[in-house]
């Protein structure tokens, strides 16, 4: 083998690193994705429990809210634990991927050493198998991806639902304070009505 057949061998040899640092770069977002789902699904699992089971907190709450909470939550869980599915899956294939590529690497070592006829189509075989799994993963990527904004407007038309709780304070302050006004007025009285008898 002469210098000029080594160079053009390690040419192709490193043709699938371009297609690797594709997927590292896929695999960069779909890792943040991933980290994202995963701190939301611990965050809602835990004020779920304690909704539940934090007798403090259910004291310092409303049951309306409390209920109506816990409801949103039993919604969204099973929705995001799907997508944590999916981002896990899109990523486990977006590595196999790179492991493919690899693999390729040396099958292209492999058929440039090889004087059989078969080694080009086992090579052409193991790069096209690799980028069929990367489209494996980047669509599963685009279902999460799709699914993460029916979470979204679910919780915020929820939201926008129910009344707020801002002004429900407000009436039952309102509702309060006239309360009081009505005691202290008719405390007056009685000792209006005290003061007049002798």
């Amino acid at each position: 083998m002469d210098t000029k057949t080594v160079v053009t061998t390690i040419q192709l040899i490193i043709a699938p690193v371009v297609m690797i640092s594709a997927c590292a770069l896929l695999n960069n977002g779909l890792l943040t994705r991933y980290g994202t789902v995963n701190n939301r699904l611990r965050a809602l699992t835990k004020e779920r429990l304690d909704l539940t089971l934090n007798k403090h907190q259910i004291q310092l709450l409303s049951m309306d809210y409390l209920v109506e909470r816990i409801q949103q939550i039993d919604r969204q869980l099973p929705d995001l634990l799907d997508r944590h599915h999916k981002i896990h899956r899109a990523l486990t294939a977006v590595y196999m991927s790179i492991m493919f590529y690899v693999l390729t690497m040396f099958v292209i070592a492999f058929s440039a050493l090889s004087t059989f006829n078969w080694s080009a189509d086992i090579t052409l075989t193991s790069f096209m198998i690799s980028t069929g799994i990367l489209f494996v993963g980047i669509t599963t990527a685009v279902l999460e991806i799709r699914e993460s904004k029916d979470a979204l407007t679910y919780e915020v038309i929820r939201v926008l639902e129910i009344a707020s709780p801002v002004s429900i304070n407000a009436e039952k302050a309102k509702g309060a304070h006239q309360e009081d006004i009505d005691a202290q007025q008719a405390m007056q009285q009685v000792q209006q009505e005290a003061e007049r008898q002798p």
